[in-house]
C-alpha cells in the first residue's frame, strides 16, 4: 500500500466489504485509488483468516 490510511478507513472498508461491494466500489466511495483499495482488502481477508495469537 502506497499511502498510510487512518484507523476509521480500515473499519469503513472491512464494513463496507461485509456489504459485499467489490473492492472498486468501495475505494470509490472512500476516495482510495484501486491499488490500495485491492491491498487493504488483500491485508483484512489475511488479518481475518489467521488465527488468534497466543
Amino acid at each position: 500500500m502506497g499511502r498510510h490510511q487512518p484507523l476509521s478507513v480500515w473499519f469503513a472498508y472491512l464494513y463496507l466489504m461485509g456489504l459485499n461491494q467489490s473492492n472498486r466500489q468501495i475505494a470509490e466511495e472512500l476516495n482510495l485509488n484501486e491499488s490500495d483499495g485491492q491491498a487493504m482488502a488483500e491485508a483484512l481477508r489475511i488479518a481475518s483468516s489467521s488465527p488468534p495469537s497466543e
